[in-house]
């Protein structure tokens, strides 16, 4: 499968997304767009695939949202600019609701849309140099690819509209108090770390993984009563899976268990 804005490899049951547009700062252009979602439903049926990383080339994880789109966009239709926006609706939904642990590498400026993709990772190791602003105030728009949602959910009501509000830089220390991102590492070690965290992921029980994340992301707009539901109806579902065996076998074994996510 190959791409022009991006690029994809599988190694070692990880699916290894690269924003590829250094020359613009990864600018999220809508041909990005597309084939951000493209290879998200790929990576999404893959089995092969048990954990995803998003990572960028060159010196920012991503400047947002690509100004010459924009530009087209002041001549466009409303039927047009509807599908525009639509375009990054689609792809963020693919990263939010992607069943498999997704790990975020983010560093440099990480602005707009690419803030937005943080936000939609499960996990995010930043570099020191991080420097994430709500930019999308700065050429009249709201926070969207899920921002809105996203946002006030990791932060608190209160702090997102203050992050959108004043457009400020929010720098590494306190991106990793207020939980946009997980770990700040020093830049040269920042690839290897969010791999290795991947691996750890990879090496887990995605399935179960996958089913406790459905849980966790319904929980903030389900009551207790549906949550414990859920929980019951899929943990009697993983009981009968090889991975259930599995974890039981090792430990009475008392060894590391080999999980396959099945």
């Amino acid at each position: 499968m190959e791409f022009k804005t991006i690029t994809y490899e599988v190694k070692n049951n990880i699916g290894i997304i690269t924003l590829n547009r250094p020359e613009t700062y990864n600018a999220i252009s809508e041909y990005m767009c597309k084939e951000l979602t493209k290879v998200l439903i790929c990576a999404e049926r893959d089995d092969n695939v048990r954990t995803l990383l998003l990572k960028s080339e060159g010196k920012a994880f991503s400047s947002g949202g690509d100004i010459n789109d924009m530009k087209d966009s002041l001549s466009r239709s409303t039927t047009e600019i509807l599908e525009f926006v639509n375009c990054f609706t689609r792809m963020a939904k693919q990263l939010i609701t992607f069943s498999k642990p997704t790990v975020c590498a983010a560093q440099g400026v990480v602005a707009g849309a690419g803030f937005s993709m943080v936000l939609a990772c499960d996990v995010t190791i930043a570099a020191e140099n991080i420097r994430l602003m709500q930019a999308f105030g700065n050429v009249g728009l709201l926070p969207d690819s899920g921002s809105c949602y996203l946002l006030a959910r990791v932060v608190g009501l209160s702090r997102a509209k203050e992050l959108v509000f004043s457009r400020r830089t929010v720098e590494a220390d306190e991106a990793k108090r207020l939980g946009i991102v997980h770990d700040v590492v020093a830049l040269e070690d920042l690839e290897q770390t969010a791999l290795a965290l991947a691996e750890q992921y990879a090496a887990g029980p995605t399935r179960a993984f996958a089913m406790a994340k459905g849980i966790i992301n319904a929980s903030m707009e389900s009551t207790l009563e549906q949550v414990l539901d859920s929980e019951t109806y899929r943990q009697t579902a993983l009981f009968a899976t090889e991975d259930f065996r599995e974890g039981v076998v090792a430990f009475l074994e008392k060894r590391k268990p080999e999980f396959k996510g099945k």
